[in-house]
C-alpha cells in the first residue's frame, strides 16, 4: 500500500514556471495532444520551444492555450476569429501591455499591427536564445 504513495506524480513538484511536455500541456488543458498541434499550426500565437522533436511550452503557451480553448469551446469563436481576438490582447501579464495601450487609440492601425509583430518577434528572439542555452553543453 506504501508502494502507491512513493509513485506521486512529478509534474506536481515542477516549478509554475517550468517547461511542460505536450503530454502534461495537454492534460492542464484538457484537450487532446494532436488538438495542441493543430492549434499550434493554424494560431501563431502558440509557439512551443522544440528541441530533438519534443515540444516543451512555457507558462505564458500554457495561458495563451487556456484563452484559446475559452475562446473556442465556451465562447463559439472560430480559430480565425481566435487569431483576431489574440491580435488585440496581451495574455502574459509579465511582459508590457503593449496591446492594450495599441487599443487605446494612440496609434493608427498600422502602428498598432507594427507594434504587435515587433513584440512577436521579441517573443519569438527570447524563444530561440533559450532554446540555445537548452542545447549548449
Amino acid at each position: 500500500m506504501t508502494d502507491n504513495l512513493e509513485h506521486v506524480d512529478n509534474r506536481d513538484r515542477k516549478s509554475p514556471n517550468a517547461f511542460r511536455t505536450i503530454g502534461e500541456t495537454a492534460e492542464i488543458i484538457g484537450v487532446a495532444q494532436h488538438v495542441l498541434r493543430f492549434w499550434e499550426s493554424k494560431i501563431p500565437h502558440i509557439k512551443p520551444l522544440k528541441h530533438h522533436g519534443r515540444r516543451y511550452y512555457k507558462p505564458d503557451d500554457i495561458a495563451v492555450l487556456q484563452k484559446v480553448k475559452t475562446l473556442l469551446y465556451e465562447e463559439g469563436y472560430t480559430v480565425k476569429g481566435v487569431q483576431h481576438s489574440l491580435n488585440n490582447i496581451a495574455v502574459d501579464k509579465n511582459q508590457p501591455d503593449v496591446f492594450s495601450v495599441a487599443s487605446m487609440s494612440l496609434f493608427n492601425d498600422q502602428e498598432q499591427y507594427i507594434l504587435q509583430e515587433m513584440l512577436r518577434n521579441l517573443y519569438h528572439s527570447r524563444d530561440l536564445l533559450v532554446s540555445i542555452l537548452l542545447n549548449s553543453p
